[in-house]
């Protein structure tokens, strides 16, 4: 049995679509367990655990082999308390030593995590892997940057702000940058960890090979938008976590924690990521055009839309290369609608060829 805490999560209901379709039945702890609709997936167990009850935490591991803890103190989310990271990791450690039946322990940690950095959330996730490796029990530690997909916090809101302004201030010391990471290869990364046997006893940074930094962001995230932003360092004028804290049912409460943590770090290096799981990775250029922020705008080298004929039926625009050449398994109605475009939209009867295919050049 595998013990997967943090499951309602952003990352966690990741991590338990990927496992759940495999047989091996997972424990998913929460507090609020009672409320989760986990569908037709007969191998997810839920389970209420408060994680900083001791006794609770000894009873869910009785027949749990393999930990993935990803229950933590979140960046830029207010807490009730700020050792929660430690605390819980602590009683996960010794309800796992003293069942003896855990094989292998998963801890999603954060990139930069350290004794010394200057953000307490940092060094919360320092401490809370110290207690794991001095613990004795098979371990895989992850650290990841930004992560990013479709329905993250953090991206989400800087799009927000970037919609509505023309002008964004940003700190003026804000020369540091994460190596971003897909969820969908971070989650690849986590199950991956629970057999590995090169990525065991280890602490692996994961990412993509490009490092992003927060003016680099937000100019990806401008052009996703179609928007001219000017972005501007300064040490008096509003900052862009004051914008972020503005925002209507804002995501994050305390977005210039976040910012720090961008503007500090340093990408790590991700050579035994590379080594452990030499795949094909997202990129995050390409998953920004995912984002439901309207259409967006073409690669190089997509084809131009062509303008429909009026009173047609169809649509405004079709892209060319479905009209061009109709396929061979479409019906013969499906084929005399469609019809074929010569280049300059306009359509041409069967039977009939353009100046190009005849011979003859446009001039």
């Amino acid at each position: 049995m595998i013990l997967v805490t943090g499951g309602t999560g952003f990352i966690g209901r990741a991590v338990l679509d990927l496992l759940s379709q495999g047989r091996t039945t997972v424990l998913l702890a929460s507090r609020n367990a009672g409320d989760l609709r986990l569908g037709d997936a007969e191998s997810l167990r839920p389970r209420s655990l408060d994680l900083l009850d001791r006794s609770q935490c000894s009873a869910a591991m009785v027949d749990v082999r393999d930990v993935i803890h990803l229950a933590g103190r979140p960046l830029g989310i207010s807490v009730s308390r700020p050792d929660h990271e430690e605390v819980a990791m602590r009683n996960l450690v010794e309800a796992s030593r003293a069942s003896g039946k855990v094989r292998r322990f998963v801890y999603l940690s954060a990139s930069g995590a350290s004794e010394r950095s200057p953000l307490d959330w940092l060094r919360c996730k320092a401490r809370a892997e110290k207690i794991l490796v001095d613990s004795g029990i098979g371990h895989v530690i992850l650290r990841a940057g930004l992560v990013y997909d479709v329905g993250d916090r953090f991206v989400n809101a800087l799009g927000s702000v970037v919609r509505r302004e023309s002008l964004i201030t940003a700190p003026f010391f804000c020369r540091g940058s994460l190596r971003p990471i897909s969820l969908g290869d971070l989650v690849i990364a986590v199950v991956t960890a629970l057999d590995h046997h090169r990525m065991n006893q280890s602490v692996i940074d994961v990412g993509e090979p490009e490092a992003l930094s927060l003016f680099q962001l937000l100019d990806l995230i401008a052009c996703r938008l179609r928007k001219k932003v000017k972005v501007r360092r300064s040490m008096l004028r509003p900052t862009l976590s004051r914008k972020l804290a503005s925002l209507e049912n804002s995501p994050i409460d305390d977005p210039g924690a976040v910012l720090r943590w961008f503007a500090l770090a340093e990408p790590p290096a991700i050579d035994r990521y590379d080594d452990a799981l030499p795949m094909r990775r997202s990129r995050f250029v390409e998953k920004l055009r995912e984002y439901p922020w309207g259409m967006p705008p073409p690669r190089p080298g997509d084809p131009l839309p062509v303008i429909q004929p009026a009173n047609t039926g169809l649509p405004a625009f079709i892209v060319a290369p479905h009209l061009r050449e109709p396929t061979e398994d479409q019906s013969p109605v499906d084929r005399a609608r469609w019809g074929r475009v010569d280049p300059f939209s306009r359509p041409l009867k069967e039977g009939s060829a353009t100046e190009e295919e005849k011979g003859e050049g446009p001039g």
